[in-house]
């Protein structure tokens, strides 16, 4: 269970069983729970983009797009300010994905990605 003390490994974990390259490792249902929890928590933008990659992981698109184009919002809004162009710009990247029935892991496979997301596990 995520406590308010550990959001950010929370979200992290959340993150890398969604997107994870290894099959082995990747536990979409696990990572919907955890961000969940996170969001619920606190609905920070990049936690919320965890979220609607977990959806789509578990291949619940529609409801990716929406959770994603609200990571869009929350993050015009709150929290980056002048510097969020460039990763509103990415949020729009995920929606367009989403949109394709794509999950984040796959987007990043087709190339649909210049650069993954930091912190990821594709090095």
């Amino acid at each position: 269970k995520a406590s308010t003390n550990n959001l950010d490994s929370a979200n992290e974990l959340a993150w890398f069983l969604a997107t994870s390259a290894d099959p082995e490792l990747r536990n979409g249902r696990e990572a919907e729970a955890i961000a969940k929890q996170v969001v619920d928590a606190a609905p920070r933008a990049n936690w919320i983009d965890t979220l609607a990659a977990a959806q789509a992981e578990n291949g619940d698109f529609s409801s990716a797009v929406g959770t994603e184009s609200r990571a869009k919002e929350a993050a015009k809004t709150i929290e980056w300010g002048i510097s969020a162009s460039d990763e509103i710009a990415g949020f729009d990247k995920c929606i367009a994905a989403y949109r394709m029935k794509l999950s984040y892991r796959q987007a990043v496979d087709k190339g649909l990605f210049e650069e993954p997301k930091q912190n990821l596990p594709y090095d």
